[in-house]
């Protein structure tokens, strides 16, 4: 019902051009999809309103204790040290939950998360060599 409202507001404020207000309102309203959303369709690729989206996302995400998840965030904004912090911080959590188990020790996850580290930035470099290329 109260999304329902916001929805309307939105379409109201995007049917009289002003995209920047719809897509703060639904930042406002912690619906950082349909912002994202809004903002990817109906704004250039590198306006400022797409990463501070992401931005807000991440914090939300992080705060709610969805780590991976704002480490994509981070990504999808090109913010390599911000999301390598948010997967840094996934890892004591995931350690504990391995100390103990059998044939596994605290940094058992360390050579998987270097590994994961290591292809994201692979894919990061190609995507950067494709965009030059282009």
């Amino acid at each position: 019902a109260a999304s329902d409202s916001v929805h309307h507001a939105c379409a109201a404020a995007v049917a009289l051009g002003r995209i920047d207000d719809a897509v703060q309102l639904y930042l406002r309203s912690e619906l950082f999809p349909d912002a994202l959303l809004l903002a990817r369709l109906r704004l250039p690729a590198r306006h400022p309103l797409v990463t501070h989206i992401y931005e807000q996302w991440a914090k939300d995400l992080k705060r709610r204790g969805n780590h991976d998840q704002a480490a994509a965030c981070y990504l999808a904004i090109g913010q390599l040290s911000s999301a390598l912090a948010s997967l840094e911080e996934l890892l004591p959590a995931a350690r504990s939950a391995f100390v103990g188990a059998p044939g596994v020790g605290p940094d058992a996850l360390r050579p998987a998360a270097a590994f994961a580290a290591a292809a994201t930035a692979a894919a990061l470099a190609e995507r950067g060599a494709g965009a030059l290329a282009e």
